[in-house]
């Protein structure tokens, strides 16, 4: 067995390299106290995940999991690259891993109840579909009005009952162009659910073309850019977050507040309360039982 390449003093297995290594050690010390807490004492890294597992829990364990490759990851550069980051760097990017792998499980949420919907987008979808249990659906919309100078933002949220989780219509006075005021109102829509305490979000707006640029990694070049990356930063705040296009007739709730909003200079907030101006269309919108 060869020796360690990271701290050269012990004979290198898996248990070794991934947590008995003082260069291992490190990273879990800069992690969640949790991990810093076990005193392990077996031989073997199949022993030590099933130490885990009976005193963790899933979300602990899906965090130890990235954390282990990352620590492989690094010994690899190092032995290989001659390259050796930082406790913090590895622990930062395994945070960041299991952020993206937590955003994909959203869709795999919706994959359970695709078959109805798959039917009906088929023959394009129509109307409002709400989203699986667990996950809020944010839609969003932007209303312009040229004569005042006013942008008028939507954004309505409901869980998977169809019910108002909460609402807001803001009115900003700037002038700018249609594309630059759906990207505005698309950030706040994610201020908002932020704000809100939502932890799994679907965000959908009507506007395609800026839906496609929000998903651009890199972003794409355009003079609303900052806007941009400002909503994929904000992304980083949630569980999961999905970001989607839907036809006009499927946004008109947000449209409705975001045209209220290009007509009268207000801002107003609702937290777990229907607007009234939009309370028919929610209501009709709501699935059966």
């Amino acid at each position: 067995m060869k020796a360690c390449p990271c701290c050269e003093m012990e004979d290198e297995d898996a248990l070794h390299a991934m947590w008995l290594c003082p260069a291992a050690r490190d990273v879990w010390g800069s992690s969640v106290s949790v991990f810093q807490k076990y005193c392990y004492a077996g031989t073997n890294f199949k022993g030590l995940f099933a130490y885990c597992v009976e005193r963790g829990t899933k979300e602990e364990l899906e965090l130890m999991a990235v954390i282990a490759r990352r620590i492989w990851l690094r010994r690899n550069a190092w032995l290989f690259e001659r390259r050796f980051d930082h406790p913090n760097t590895v622990y930062n990017e395994a945070s960041r891993s299991l952020l993206d792998f937590r955003r994909c499980n959203i869709k795999e949420k919706e994959s359970s109840f695709s078959a109805g919907r798959e039917e009906a987008q088929s023959r394009k979808q129509t109307s409002w579909i709400p989203p699986p249990d667990g996950v809020i659906k944010v839609n969003w919309d932007a209303a312009l009005n040229v004569d005042k100078g006013w942008i008028g933002q939507g954004i309505i949220a409901r869980d998977s009952k169809g019910l108002c989780m909460g609402a807001r219509s803001i009115t900003q006075q700037v002038k700018t162009d249609p594309k630059t005021a759906d990207l505005m109102a698309a950030l706040q829509a994610m201020q908002f659910s932020k704000e809100a305490g939502f932890w799994e979000v679907i965000v959908e707006g009507d506007a395609a073309q800026v839906v496609k640029e929000i998903l651009s990694d890199p972003p794409l070049f355009s003079k609303a850019g900052h806007f941009i990356e400002s909503i994929q930063q904000e992304m980083h705040h949630f569980r999961s977050t999905n970001f989607q296009a839907i036809p006009h007739d499927c946004n008109t709730a947000a449209h409705n507040l975001a045209k209220m909003a290009s007509h009268n200079n207000i801002d107003l907030y609702w937290l777990e309360d229907t607007p009234l101006s939009v309370s028919n269309i929610v209501f009709r919108e709501q699935p059966g039982p």
